[in-house]
């Protein structure tokens, strides 16, 4: 009987439980910044049906190939504009690239430097 006693006593000290833990796992942190032009001279049609299309398929599979790490989205026209911010969040990434066209921005023109500053400091700050 005593044995019986200490050798319960033990397993209730040991804390056995029902549910498993979840385990730590690794998780890679890349960090990409997709940067996509949305200037008036996307619409441009010598690529059927135009060059903002293709842009945008390209984003999408690039986007379902990435499978791990931080994603961030940075348009420009005639300045630039943080669209997603750094986040390992693909889905909302996806839902929105087929929305984007020049007529979001708010001015005309392609300021490439001003995007490729922003995602500089987008990947900095991250």
């Amino acid at each position: 009987m005593l044995m019986l006693a200490w050798l319960l006593g033990t397993l209730a000290l040991a804390g056995p439980t029902w549910s498993k833990l979840p385990q730590p796992l690794y998780q890679q942190q890349d960090a990409l910044v997709l940067v996509l032009d949305l200037s008036p001279s996307m619409l441009a049609e010598d690529q059927k049906p135009s060059r903002l299309v293709h842009a945008r398929h390209r984003v999408i599979d690039m986007l379902k190939a990435r499978r791990e790490g931080l994603t961030g989205l940075v348009v420009y026209g005639g300045d630039a504009h943080v669209l997603v911010p750094l986040s390992s969040d693909q889905q909302t990434l996806l839902a929105l690239v087929p929305t984007l066209s020049p007529a979001i921005m708010p001015l005309r023109g392609s300021r490439a430097e001003d995007a490729v500053a922003l995602a500089t400091q987008l990947l900095q700050d991250g």
